[in-house]
This record gives structure tokens, sequence and C-alpha cells, in this order.
């Protein structure tokens, strides 16, 4: 029964010799850095080996083991070509396990082992552990002798297992496949991740297999594949894994990237500023200042900026006026001063919007009742529309991309993601322009939308008066 027990206890330290003499070996880590702190150089390693270390920078996006055999004299070779022996991590680790790598699929032998740590802008960094002897075969033989040693000593005889029958030697074609964790990989023209100059030309899916034709000869580590349907390309070694030999892998040029689009010149006039150098009373000028920008890049031609003063309330446009700007090269501004005059509900909110093609900008304020007489209520005619819809009698049908509004001639607030049927609450009509207030599901609450917008209408959306469909 001793016998046996020291059997187990050997076994046991043999075992975890690895991770006794890493934790025993580890130094003490820096908050931040990339190092392999075990194995140590001139380390004897099998089986399963557990690397320790510290990979942690600043915006680390991930991680990996890589190994590559020595030369006879223990140097690293010029073009040494390093084989992803992890998978990719991308949390940091410090003075712990980086990985736990099997060395059953390797050869015997002396190889360097490299830390490989990537940042979110694609710097890398790297850390060389030299050299390293892996011996599997110490371990076998060591495991049998102490075996065979034991059952001597009980006195157990053990048969002769028979050989067994030859199995087919195995398949050591060099291949890659996508991680787990990718559902497929890009396959490029080049080794560049740039859609532009280098952009894709198939996918691997996950769970498929293709051959490693060639490394890239700009020391990328990219691989070129080829898969099942015949697609030659580029895959980056950060996205796939690998299996067989790749030691005889041959080194060839990618194709070289397309070169960076020119830009079109183009001009692009847009308000930048609006602001308000006067009092804002009713009767008298209010002077703007309207300053347009060109945030092209080609000289742009001579325009006009229109200026409205908007009642709030009803959405009336109350006044219009013009102002000019001339040749503006890119990124020149140029300031007009445009002088409004607005006479029509004071002490009430206005916004002044000042706009060029698409680009506006807009200014709220009272305006002051100054020497401006009581307003003269208007006088209906059968143009006005202004009334509340009841409650579900109007249902407007609406298209994805119809643009709504805060307020009839206010400022476009969105667009809509999708088709659908809103609830209609309110007609109006401004400046001889039907607006519908709806219920919008998709900003929760009440916006406005032009008649001529709407798709169609069901239920009771009549004009006033008149019982006629606005469709």
């Amino acid at each position: 029964m001793k016998r046996i027990l020291l059997f187990l206890s050997c076994a046991l330290v043999l075992l975890a010799s690895t991770a006794a003499l890493a934790q025993e070996d580890v130094p003490t880590a820096a908050e931040t850095g990339v190092d392999i702190a075990w194995p140590l150089p001139i380390s004897e390693v099998w089986q399963d080996v557990p690397v320790f270390g510290t990979a942690s920078v600043q915006d680390l996006a991930f991680y990996f083991l890589e190994a590559t055999a020595l030369n006879d004299d223990q140097s690293i070779p010029e073009n040494a070509i390093w084989i992803p022996i992890s998978p990719i991590q991308s949390n940091p680790v410090i003075n712990d396990v980086l990985a736990t790598i099997s060395t059953q699929n390797f050869e015997d032998g002396l190889y360097a082992i490299r830390l490989n740590v990537v940042t979110t802008d694609l710097n890398r960094y790297f850390d060389t552990i030299s050299p390293i002897r892996l011996n599997n075969e110490r371990f076998a033989v060591e495991s049998e002798l102490l075996r065979q040693q034991i059952l001597a000593e009980l006195g157990v005889t053990v048969e002769e297992t028979p050989e067994p029958t030859p199995e087919a030697p195995a398949d050591t074609n060099p291949r890659v496949a996508p991680l787990a964790e990718h559902a497929a990989v890009n396959i490029r023209r080049c080794d560049l991740v740039d859609n532009t100059r280098c952009p894709i030309t198939g996918t691997l899916p996950s769970g498929q297999l293709a051959d490693a034709l060639a490394l890239s000869a700009n020391r990328t580590g990219w691989f070129q594949i080829r898969t099942l349907n015949g697609n030659v390309g580029w895959v980056s070694p950060t996205v796939v894994q690998t299996s067989g030999n790749f030691s005889n892998l041959p080194v060839v040029a990618p194709p070289t990237p397309f070169p960076p689009a020119t830009p079109v010149p183009q001009s692009n006039v847009q308000v930048a500023t609006l602001t308000v150098t006067s009092g804002v009373v009713c009767g008298v000028p209010i002077i703007a200042n309207v300053t347009v920008t060109n945030r092209g890049n080609a000289t742009s031609g001579a325009g006009s900026i229109t200026l409205q003063d908007i009642h709030v309330r009803t959405g009336i446009v109350t006044s219009t006026a013009f102002g000019n700007f001339p040749a503006l090269a890119a990124g020149q501004s140029f300031t007009s001063v445009i002088p409004i005059t607005v006479t029509a509900f004071y002490n009430e909110d206005h916004i002044l919007r000042a706009s060029v093609g698409n680009s506006s900008v807009e200014f709220r304020y009272t305006l002051n009742q100054g020497n401006c007489g009581p307003q003269a209520t208007p006088t209906p005619d059968g143009n006005m529309v202004d009334v509340e819809l009841p409650p579900g009698s109007c249902t407007i049908l609406l298209d994805r991309g119809t643009g709504f509004y805060n307020m009839p001639n206010g400022s476009q607030v969105g667009a809509l993601d999708m088709n659908g049927s809103f609830n209609g609450t309110r007609i109006t009509r401004v400046n001889g322009v039907l607006w519908y207030q709806f219920d919008n599901t998709q900003t929760e609450i009440r916006n406005w939308v032009r008649q001529q917008n709407i798709r169609e209408a069901q239920g009771t959306c009549t004009i006033p008066g008149t019982g006629i469909m606005p469709f």
C-alpha cells in the first residue's frame, strides 16, 4: 500500500510540477505591461503548460501567444514564422495565467514563445522568451518506467499488448478556420483592414476549413488561403485558428493596396450662426446678423440667405427678408446683416429662421409691443382651418422616410423609421398649406406632417364646414 501511495504521489508531483515551478518563479508584475514571467529561458516543458505573465496596456484590444522553432544555434530565424498557439483574449491579465498551452501537437525541440499584445489603435507590443525546450518524449518515458517499476514491486504481471494496427498518416496540410467566437471572417484582396484600399472578396464561415497557401511577405502574419469554392484571398491571423504543419509555408507578397480615393471638390455653404443686435420690438426693424461658412473643399458661388419670422403658436410666417453672400473659398465665412420688421402677434413667442439650402439656424424670442396698437381680430374666411379632431376619428397612413415637424412651418425634427398608421388629432391651415397633427409612436409625442406627405386617410379626416376629404 505504501508503494501505491508513493506511485500516486510521484504522479501528482510530476503532473503538477509545471504549475508549481511557475508559481515559485513568477516575479512581481508591474501594474501594467507586456511580460512573460514563466516559463523562464532554458526551461524544459511538456504536456499542458500554463504560461504566466502580464498583458495589460492602455486601450487593450486583445492578446495571444505565438511560437516559432529556433535554428540549430538556438537563434530565432530571420524570417521567423510565428504560429498562434493560444486563443485570443481581450481581458487584461496582471501576473497571472495568460493561457495554458497544449504541446502535444508540436514536435520536440527548441522554441521561442512570444506574447503579442494589440491595442485598439492597432499598436502592437511583444515580449519574447527563448530558448524553451519542448520534451513530450521525456514525460512519456518517465511515466512508463515508473509504472513498470511499481507493478514489478507488486508482483503484477502485465500481458503484452498486441501492436496496434498502424493508422493512416495524420493529415498535416496547413489549414485555417474561424475562431469559435466568429460566425464568419472576411477574406480580403490584400493584408490590410481597409474596405476601400483592400476590399473584402468573400467570407469563410464558422466551422469551415480553408487551405493555407502562403504567409504575407509584409510580415503582418496574414495567411493567403483558398476556400472550398476556390476563392483565394488573405485573412488576418487574429481571427482564425490553425491546424497542420506551417513550417514549410512559402512567403509571398500580397497585392498592393489600392490608392486612397481622391475627394471630389465640392462646396457646401451652411448657416453657422444667427444673432440679433437690436431690440425685438413690434414695428421696428430687427437687425439680424447671419454668418454662413463654406464647409466644402471647393470655392462656392455667390448665393442668398432667407430670413423668416414665424409665430410659434400658429406657425404663421409673419415676415420674410433676404440677404446675400459672395463666392466663398473652402472654409471661408461671411456675415450678412439682414433687417426684418414684424408687426403681428406682439407679447408672444416668435422664431427667426435663417436658411441656405437645407441648412438653417433658429433664434427664439418674445416680440415686445412697443408702439404697436391693439391687434385687430382677423376676419374669418372660407380658407381658415384649425380644428381638433375627435379621439380615434381619423387615422392617417404615412410612409417610411416621411418628415415630421415640431409645429406647422416649424423645424423638421425627424423622419419615420417605418411605414405605419397614426392617430390624427388636429388639422390646421397655415399660409395656404394644410398640416395634420398626429400621435407619433416613434417619438411618443405629437408632431406635425404636411397634408401632401400623407399617403391615405381613414375615418373622419374632413376639412371643417365642407365635409370634403383633402386626399
